[in-house]
Parts: structure tokens; sequence; C-alpha cells
């Protein structure tokens, strides 16, 4: 018997008997499908709104609220602390269930890890604010990670490199540029996550928010500056300039590319790449040979701090990997140098998956209309362009 024949017969309950009637809501149907008639007739600018509204991490008021907690806590002992975000939730990029990246900057001549990874625990633990408290001390420098149990914030704190807290409102900044970028960055980096293009041995969210920049960078006409033109050297952090001319920049001849265009382009672009020889490079805006960087006098101007900084066994590691994109401000880092042959690979073979989906769906009728859906599915591809090894 079905579950409906079931309750046709009336029930004995304790000597009652039940007679039960079913009855058919049609509203939660209706509505339903009134849902999905909405979000068909909806443009894609609305679509795009409504997603980003669903995606991106919205309680980001609380982050001064951890910093200055912080900082209290620390003070105790490092009377100069200061605590700095930086990373998605600085850029606008930091999605629902991103974690909040924090710079702590304790004013100190280096220090033994291990010792200050002592202090560190002593001082934090009693804190019934933070949970799960854990260090990360094989690190390069120490990771401290924990959840700040009023929010329940996930949240990562490094001792070393203030660039990184540059880099992200270099971001922040370029963004504010053009009202594209943004959304164009968001799109991007979640299909990335639909996809686990980005990842641990993968890319890193940051390299391919830049590789994304870049892409904005080279195109003609271009929808953002090279850095090399809005940056300045007013602030110099571990000898590389990395303060930036935060006004408007305006092209010459604005780009129309809308962000359906521009989304597909950049997974085009990427999939066709000369990852072999050259470097990605957003200082200047484009491509740059990899054999200039074994004669640096040869590099352009704008890269005078990594002449001065070259050395035997500074920089030139970013010739021997197939995949090299120069950090804007520190200039002998190689965001991928992780990347091996067949992660290039399997990254290029869904670019051009990405690509010929995309370019199909704009080729149809109302394709703008479809365009969301289409890019955020999950796409495969074909095994033989796995590279082995």
């Amino acid at each position: 018997y079905s579950f409906k024949d079931c309750l046709s017969h009336p029930l004995n309950f304790h000597g009652w008997y039940l007679d039960l009637t079913v009855i058919k809501d049609d509203s939660v149907e209706d509505e339903a499908k009134k849902d999905e008639d909405e979000l068909v007739e909806d443009s894609f600018e609305e679509q795009l709104a409504k997603f980003i509204n669903q995606v991106v991490k919205s309680n980001l008021d609380m982050i001064p609220v951890i910093c200055h907690k912080l900082e209290e806590i620390f003070s105790t002992k490092y009377p100069s602390c200061r605590v700095y975000p930086y990373g998605s939730s600085v850029t606008g990029l930091s999605l629902k269930d991103s974690s909040v990246d924090l710079y702590m900057n304790l004013n100190l001549v280096p220090l033994n890890h291990e010792i200050l990874v002592a202090k560190i625990k002593k001082l934090l633990y009693p804190c019934r604010e933070f949970k799960q408290v854990r260090v990360i001390p094989k690190a390069i420098t120490p990771v401290l990670t924990f959840i700040y149990w009023p929010t329940k914030t996930k949240c990562n704190v490094c001792f070393k490199n203030a660039l990184r807290v540059q880099n992200s409102l270099l971001i922040k900044h370029l963004i504010s540029l053009d009202e594209r970028v943004g959304p164009f960055l968001l799109l991007i980096k979640c299909w990335a996550k639909k996809n686990d293009v980005t990842g641990a041995k993968k890319l890193s969210q940051y390299a391919f928010v830049i590789m994304g920049i870049f892409y904005l960078q080279q195109l003609s006409p271009p929808v953002l500056p090279p850095v090399c033109s809005i940056r300045t050297d007013q602030l110099v952090i571990n000898g590389w300039a990395c303060s930036f001319n935060d006004k408007d920049w305006k092209p010459d001849n604005r780009n129309e590319m809308k962000i359906p265009e521009l989304v597909t382009g950049f997974f085009r672009f990427y999939s066709e790449y000369n990852y072999k020889d050259y470097v990605i490079c957003p200082l200047m805006g484009q491509s740059i040979l990899k054999l200039l960087f074994q004669y640096p006098h040869s590099l352009p101007d704008a890269m005078n701090s990594y002449r001065s900084m070259a050395s035997d066994s500074t920089g030139f590691y970013i010739l021997h990997k197939l995949m090299s994109v120069q950090d804007p401000f520190e200039l002998n880092i190689n965001l991928t140098s992780w990347m091996s042959e067949s992660s290039v690979q399997i990254f290029t073979s869904f670019c051009e998956v990405a690509a010929d989906v995309c370019n199909d769906v704009l080729l149809t009728p109302d394709g703008h209309f479809h365009f969301l859906s289409k890019l955020l599915g999950r796409m495969t591809i074909p095994e033989f362009k796995i590279a082995r090894g």
C-alpha cells in the first residue's frame, strides 16, 4: 500500500477511530513555480545581483571587533601590537564560507618561532571568545587559527609579511575603478571553487584573482591600468615599493565589453596562453619574456627594485616553472611556483571547456539569460587531456 492508501483508512488509536483526509496544498508548488519563472524572466544583471547577494560574506563589520580584541590580549606582552585584515575580507571578494585573514604586527626583531608559538598559546587559550585555537608551527612563519565564538567566524592569523595587507588594498582599489571588475572576479572565483581549480597544490585564490586582474589589464582598450602606472615609493616594505595612487583612473578609450564577454574572454585567454615562454606580469600589465629574467638589466625600468635585489639565489627560479605569475609588489615571487605541469594542463583544459560553454550559450538567442546557470554548473574535462606525472 502507498502512504496515501494507508491514510485513507480509519486508524485505531487506543479505541478511538480517526478519519484522516489528505489535502493537497498547491500553494507551495505554485510558489516554487513562480520563483522559477521569475528567475528565467530576470535579466542577466538582475540574476547577477541576486547571486552576489547570496554568496558574498555580509557580516564583515565584526572584523574590527576581532582585531581590537586581539590587540587587547596581545598588547599585555607586546605593547606595539597591531592587527590588520587582509585578503578577501578587504577586497570585497569574500564568500560566505571564507575565513577571515589577519596580519599581526608585533613590532619585534626576528624571534624564535617556537618561543613565539608558546607565548601565543599562553595568551589566547584562556580567552572564552576564542575557540578551537590551533597553531601550525611547521609553517615558515607561525599561523594561528581559531573561531571567534560570538560570531562563529573562522580566522587565520599570520605574523610575517605586511605586503599581504598592501596587496589586498591594491586589489580593493583596482576593483573600485570599474563597476564590472568586482562581479567579474567573483564569478570566476566561484567557477574555480565549483570545479576545484583553486586549493592546496593548485592555484591559490590570490593568484587566481591576480590572473583575473592581469587579463583585464592587457585587453585593448584595457579595463584596468598596469600597477606600475599607479605605484609610488611612499611606502617600502622589505625593499619593495608597495604604495599606490588611489585616485580614479580613466583610460583614453573605454572598454565596452559586458561581464559575460569578459568572463568568456578570460577563459579563452588562459586556455591559449604561452606559459612556457612568458611571465604574467600585473606590474607592467603585459606579458614579459622569461628569457629577460636571466638578464635583469634588460627588464623594464619599473623593475628596478627587482634588478637591485636579484642575485644568484633570488628570483631566477621563476624560469624553471611552466606557469609564472609575478606578484605585483614582491617581484621575486612566483605566485604559482608549486604548480606542476600536469596541474597547469588541467587548469588550461578547464579554461578551454569553460570558454566553449560560455561562447556557445552567448551565441544562442537570449544567451545572457542562461549565462550564469551554464557558467556555474560543474564542468568536466576529457581524461585524455590530463598529462601524467
